[in-house]
């Protein structure tokens, strides 16, 4: 018996959402626009050839492709009636993607046949990083803080068919290297702290600056003429610092190395040497020449003297001398410091070691007095460094009995309970604190005379 077929009045035009490729030619469609119950067929296009039916499929929904299609390919869905009539969606075309590593700079290629796509999003681990129009070249060069070995994973994005179709490329990873040996530090500068640490800073050139996870490699030189061998290694930064050393006794120079993240390394830097002051004469201060600075020079020295509590007391600039006769006597300070402060070319600084000097202290005590009243050696007093801080007279008789003691600075009148004593020989003792605690005493004989 004869079928009664009754079209459709008008077939119902699909609608794709979206395109998504995975690895491996793998291909999801999202499709809209068609009955729940109505089968329609997706086809694909692949080099510009003809459109073959890819699977047939029902209703709306998302829909995964069985068999891959390698992009770049063109995909349509279409719905037919009994009567072979057709209704296909618009056309919508998958990006093919290529990823490749440099010398730290990651390419990402693309192809498509851009139908209805008027610009490209590339996406650097998920996030958008430039935008190129439709027209323009399908390429695009990373070299944003690229990290050798580090995974970085890139993806093409697009809107078709006037914003209605979303598509997205597969995913691609690629792991960033280089083969480039990278530049040298610019500029090292070593000082002494004012605790005897040392510290090393490094200025890196601007063409590495700010890159991730690189090393300073550090190396020293401890005896002079000596090898330099690596000591430290200091990772995403450019100082060091180190504690122990005898930088009292002698200069260490450093050299150091940048490695960056793919493991290259620069060559080493010419050597940084801390200044090591010393006295090469009892009167004279005398430092080492070999400069503290890489990348820059020594412009001038200056002297500093320091008291006890690190104030600076008196400067001298010395230009380029490496050695000085400063005055060692200071009636006011008993212990004292040298250091040695270098300026580069470009005002950065180094200090050196501190140098000590301490005077030791003086007492004057004389053999005789006349108190006379004639204001000439009329009493008998004892004079010493003004550092100081008492001075205590005792005089005794010939058989130890003690006759008059004072720690003031007017000394012994040579009287007794009121009344002159006798002239002859006594006997004193002399004991003084100076200002670092320290105590001396002297013994003698005075002869009173009358």
């Amino acid at each position: 018996m004869p079928q009664t077929v009754t079209p459709f009045t008008t077939l119902p035009k699909p609608t794709i959402s979206s395109l998504v490729t995975s690895a491996n030619g793998g291909v999801t469609l999202s499709v809209s626009g068609i009955p729940n119950t109505q089968t329609f067929t997706l086809e694909a296009s692949v080099g510009g050839g003809g459109y073959t039916v890819v699977q047939s499929f029902t209703g709306t929904g998302s829909f995964t492709l069985s068999s891959p299609v390698a992009a770049p390919a063109c995909f349509r869905a279409v719905v037919k009636d009994a009567c072979n009539n057709q209704q296909p969606s618009d056309e919508v075309c998958s990006i093919g993607l290529d990823v490749t590593a440099g010398n730290l700079v990651n390419t990402v290629r693309w192809t498509s046949e851009g139908k209805g796509v008027p610009r490209y999003t590339v996406l650097r681990d998920n996030t958008p990083v430039t935008t190129v129009n439709a027209g323009q070249p399908m390429t695009y060069t990373d070299n944003q803080n690229l990290a050798c070995g580090t995974a970085y994973a890139y993806q093409l994005r697009a809107l078709a068919n006037n914003g209605v179709t979303t598509i997205e490329s597969e995913i691609k990873k690629v792991t960033a290297n280089s083969t480039e040996v990278p530049p040298p530090y610019r500029k090292v500068i070593v000082s002494v702290n004012a605790d005897g640490r040392v510290d090393l800073q490094g200025l890196l050139d601007a063409s590495v600056n700010n890159k991730p996870n690189y090393k300073m490699l550090v190396y020293r030189q401890d005896s002079p003429g000596g090898p330099f061998r690596q000591v430290a290694e200091e990772v995403s930064r450019s100082s060091h610092q180190v504690m122990g050393l005898n930088v009292n006794s002698q200069s260490y120079c450093f050299q150091v190395a940048y490695q960056n993240s793919c493991g290259i390394t620069s060559t080493l830097s010419a050597p940084a040497c801390t200044i090591w002051l010393k006295s090469d004469s009892p009167n004279s201060v005398d430092w080492t020449p070999e400069s503290p600075f890489v990348g820059e020079t020594v412009a001038r020295y200056r002297l500093e003297k320091l008291d006890e509590s690190g104030a600076v007391v008196e400067e001298k600039d010395l230009q380029a001398n490496t050695s000085f006769r400063p005055n060692l006597t200071d009636p006011d300070i008993q212990r004292f410091r040298f250091r040695v402060v270098a300026y580069s070319s470009d005002n950065s600084i180094s200090y050196s070691n501190y140098r000590t000097f301490t005077a030791q202290p003086l007492l004057f005590v004389p053999d005789a007095f006349t108190p006379n009243g004639d204001q000439i050696n009329d009493a008998f007093v004892v004079k010493g460094s003004s550092f100081f801080r008492t001075v205590t007279l005792t005089v005794f008789s010939r058989w130890g009995e003690a006759l008059f003691s004072s720690d003031k600075a007017e000394g012994w009148d040579g009287s007794l309970n009121g009344q002159p004593a006798p002239p002859g020989t006594y006997i004193y003792r002399v004991e003084a604190v100076d200002q670092l605690g320290q105590t001396t005493v002297r013994r003698g004989t005075v002869v009173l005379i009358r």
